[in-house]
């Protein structure tokens, strides 16, 4: 009985080492298969580069010369898509009666702007003398510091300096860049 025992622990055992031993060698040949392919891949991605008829650089060329591609690139280089976003806003905010010569107007007025990002753009001047006053609810002086850098911030400008406080109507509205 003892010596059946032992021949059992002795089978199981060398089954087990057998069993670790084929785990480690396929995961050494994944290993070596994963680093083969690395390498093929940076040199057939070398050859790629340097071979101008390779198939990567032939579609490269091709989308160059692609009016698609052209187009948008223009677009994105000249950033047309937020012109037009933003003519697009203020159209539907004003609702004007005749909306060409209102577009008209407005493109007229951002060719002679030098910051067309400005919130001005975006805000009237009620608009900025409204978030003033929810800022300055509980004081009659103005703004402190902290309120007006929290106003400034809604308005999307962090990078604008803080007026000293108390910051009244005016100072608030010329800390904003003008249009």
């Amino acid at each position: 009985m003892e010596a059946s025992k032992e021949r059992a622990s002795a089978v199981l055992g060398a089954g087990a080492r057998g069993h670790a031993q084929r785990r480690a060698a396929r995961l050494q040949q994944e290993e070596q298969a994963m680093q083969a392919s690395v390498i093929q891949a940076q040199l057939r991605g070398r050859r790629e580069r340097i071979n101008p008829t390779a198939e990567s650089n032939v579609r490269r060329a091709r989308s160059e010369k692609d009016p698609a591609m052209q187009s948008a690139a223009y677009l994105e280089q000249h950033k047309i898509i937020p012109l037009l976003e933003l003519l697009a806003q203020k159209l539907l905010i004003e609702r004007p009666a005749d909306p060409r010569a209102y577009l008209v107007g407005e493109l007229q007025a951002l060719h002679t702007v030098a910051d067309p990002a400005s919130p001005r753009h975006f805000f009237s001047d009620s608009d900025i003398e409204t978030l003033f006053q929810m800022y300055s609810v509980a004081s009659t002086r103005g703004l402190t510091a902290g309120q007006c850098r929290e106003a400034l911030d809604a308005l999307g400008l962090q990078h604008v300096a803080t007026p000293p406080a108390p910051v009244d109507l005016a100072a608030f509205k010329a800390s904003i860049p003008a249009i």
